[in-house]
C-alpha cells in the first residue's frame, strides 16, 4: 500500500497527515491511507499545549493575507478552448486501482497512459472514446453536458475549477464525472475525480469538503467524507455503513442462533472505517447500533441500552464484534476531520453554482446547477413521460446479458434496478405529500406504513431461499425491485390524478405485474 507524508500548512501550525487514493462509490475499492484514532488523539493533545500560540498566530495570518485575491485566468484560458489540461499530477500523485478498478480509475487511466495534454474540446472527445471503448464497464454513450464552477480547497483565497461531465456510466444512461482541477507551477492538473448518480449522491463545496452516499441494497447504506486541502492533496475521512435490519447484518456475521421476533424495535448497525479500503490489508472497523422505529426509524431513548438492556443481550451474540455508542462512533468521526484539517467554516461551506460551458455540438443543459444530483424526472414536466423514462432505464436492465454474469455481478446490477424504482417512489411520494388534503395524506401515510411492512417481510422471505448464500443478495433485490416497481406505477396514478394529468400504466407494463 503506498503511504505519503503530507505536510498541512493551517495558518502557521504543521499537522503531520497521510495522503491516500481517492473513494469513488458507497462500496470502495482503492488503496489509501492509514490514520489511526491514536493518531487523531495525540494529534489532538499536541493542538490543545499549543491553543494559545495557535491563536496568536490566526491573528497574525488572519491581518496578512485579508487582502489575497486570486485570478482564474488560466482555467478562463482553458474553458475558452486555448489551455490545457494535464494529468501529470495525478499520475505521479494518485494511485490508480488497476485490480479493482472503479468506474474512475479506468477513466483516469485511460487519460494518464495517454500522456497528453488536453484542449477543452480535446478532452470531451477523448470522455467519448473511453466511455464507447469495450475494454471497460462504462455505459456506451457520449458526454452531454460540460459545467464548471469555482472553488476555493482550503479556504486559502487560491481558486480550483470543479468541472463536471455529464455523461454515462455502469447504472444509468446521464450521471455526471466530477473532475477538479488546480493550478500547479503554471500548469492545469486533475487533482481529483469522483462520481455522482441517482442512489450515489455526491458533491464538493465551496472550500472542498466531500461529502456523500448511497444505497447498497434496500437496507443498507453507506456515507463518507474526504478533504482537499489548500495544496491539492485528497485527504480521506471515513466511510459508515448503515444496516437497517439486523437480520441482514446477522446473515454475514459469525452468531450464536438469535431470535429477532421478540424485539419491539428496530435494531439499526452502524459500522465505522478511518481509513480507504485495501483489500490485501482490510482497515480497522469500528461497531455501533442504535434502536430505532420499526416504521420512521427514527433514534428511540433506551435506558441503559449499551449496559443493561434486551437489545445489548441481542448484540453481545455477535461475539467478533466489540460495539460503542454510536455517539462514540460520530465523535471518531468529527475527530478525523478535524485531524485532517476541515474546520467548522470548511464544513459550513456552500455548494458551488455550475454554469454551462457552450461547446461545438454539445447541448446545453437546462438543470438548477446549484445541486449536485441529476434528477431523474422527465424534462416536460408530465408524469407519463418521467415514468416512461424510468421504465425505459429499468428495460435496458432486463435486457442485459444476465447469462455472462457471475453471482457478483448479478447481485450488483438487480440492486441497481432495485435503487431506480425506490429513488423514482421516493421522488413521487414527496411531490404527493405536497399536493393532497391533510386527510387524505393521512390515509395515504397509513397506506404506505403497510405497503413498507409488507414489501419489508417479502424480501425478507425471499432471501430466505438461500439464507447465508452468494444468491441471497439476488432474491432480496429482485423482489425489492418487484415490489417497488409496481408501486411507484401506483404513486403515480394518484400523483396524476391529482395534478389533473392523464396518466395510464402501458399494456405491457400491466402484464409484467401479473407475471410477477
Amino acid at each position: 500500500m503506498k503511504k505519503t507524508r503530507i505536510l498541512l500548512a493551517m495558518l502557521g501550525i504543521c499537522i503531520l497527515a497521510v495522503g491516500c487514493s481517492p473513494a469513488n462509490s458507497a462500496v470502495e475499492k482503492s488503496a489509501g491511507s492509514e490514520v489511526s484514532v491514536s493518531e487523531v488523539e495525540e494529534e489532538a493533545s499536541e493542538e490543545n499545549k499549543n491553543s494559545a500560540d495557535k491563536e496568536d498566530e490566526e491573528d497574525k495570518v488572519s491581518e496578512d493575507t485579508s487582502v489575497v485575491e486570486y485570478d482564474t485566468e488560466a482555467y478562463e484560458f482553458f474553458l475558452s478552448g486555448e489551455g490545457r489540461l494535464s494529468v501529470d499530477y495525478y499520475k505521479e500523485n494518485r494511485k490508480i486501482d488497476e485490480e479493482y478498478p472503479s468506474e474512475t480509475d479506468e477513466i483516469m487511466k485511460a487519460f494518464v497512459d495517454s500522456g497528453k495534454e488536453y484542449t477543452i474540446t480535446e478532452f470531451k472527445d477523448e470522455l467519448n472514446t473511453i466511455f464507447n471503448s469495450k475494454d471497460n464497464y462504462l455505459q456506451d454513450g457520449e458526454v452531454c453536458a460540460m459545467r464548471y464552477a469555482y472553488i476555493d480547497c482550503g479556504n486559502d483565497g487560491v481558486k480550483e475549477l470543479a468541472l463536471k461531465i455529464v455523461g454515462p456510466t455502469p447504472n444509468e444512461y446521464e450521471n455526471s464525472f466530477n473532475f477538479i482541477i488546480k493550478e500547479i507551477e503554471g500548469k492545469l492538473e486533475i487533482i481529483h475525480i469522483y462520481e455522482n448518480w441517482s442512489r450515489n449522491d455526491t458533491a464538493i463545496n465551496e472550500y472542498g469538503l466531500i461529502s456523500g452516499g448511497g444505497s447498497n441494497s434496500y437496507s443498507n447504506h453507506g456515507y463518507e467524507e474526504s478533504y482537499i486541502n489548500e495544496d491539492g492533496k485528497y485527504l480521506y475521512g471515513y466511510y459508515e455503513e448503515e444496516e437497517l435490519d439486523v437480520e441482514s447484518f446477522g446473515n454475514y456475521e459469525e452468531r450464536e442462533n438469535i431470535d429477532f421476533t421478540g424485539l419491539d424495535e428496530a435494531i439499526c448497525v452502524y459500522s465505522l472505517r478511518l481509513e480507504d479500503f485495501n483489500p490485501s490489508n482490510p482497515p480497522k472497523e469500528y461497531y455501533a447500533y442504535r434502536v430505532c422505529d420499526k416504521e420512521s426509524f427514527e433514534s428511540i431513548d433506551v435506558p441503559n441500552l449499551y449496559t443493561d438492556s434486551e437489545y445489548k443481550d441481542v448484540m453481545d451474540q455477535f461475539t467478533k464484534h466489540k460495539f460503542i455508542s454510536y455517539d462514540e462512533l460520530n465523535a471518531r468521526e468529527d475527530e478525523k476531520m478535524k485531524f485532517i484539517g476541515v474546520t467548522d467554516e470548511i464544513r459550513n461551506g456552500d455548494l458551488p453554482e455550475y454554469k454551462d460551458i457552450e461547446l461545438e455540438g454539445l447541448p446545453i443543459s437546462s438543470t438548477d446547477d446549484s445541486d449536485e444530483s441529476d434528477d431523474i424526472t422527465a424534462t416536460d414536466g408530465s408524469i407519463q413521460s418521467e415514468m416512461a423514462k424510468v421504465e425505459k432505464k429499468h428495460q435496458e436492465y432486463e435486457n442485459m446479458d444476465w447469462g455472462s454474469m457471475n453471482q457478483t455481478d448479478m447481485n450488483f446490477t438487480t440492486g441497481e434496478m432495485y435503487n431506480l424504482w425506490d429513488a423514482e417512489l421516493n421522488s413521487l411520494w414527496s411531490r404527493l405529500m405536497e399536493e393532497v388534503t391533510p386527510e387524505k395524506k393521512e390515509k395515504l401515510l397509513n397506506e404506505q406504513r403497510e405497503w413498507i411492512k409488507n414489501k419489508e417481510a417479502e424480501v425478507k422471505a425471499a432471501g430466505e431461499e438461500a439464507l447465508g448464500g452468494s444468491l441471497q443478495p439476488q432474491l432480496e433485490n429482485g423482489k425489492a425491485w418487484t415490489l417497488t416497481r409496481k408501486r411507484s406505477y401506483e404513486i403515480a396514478s394518484i400523483l396524476a390524478e391529482t395534478l389533473g394529468e392523464d396518466f395510464e400504466i402501458p399494456s405491457k407494463v400491466k402484464e409484467s405485474f401479473i407475471k410477477e
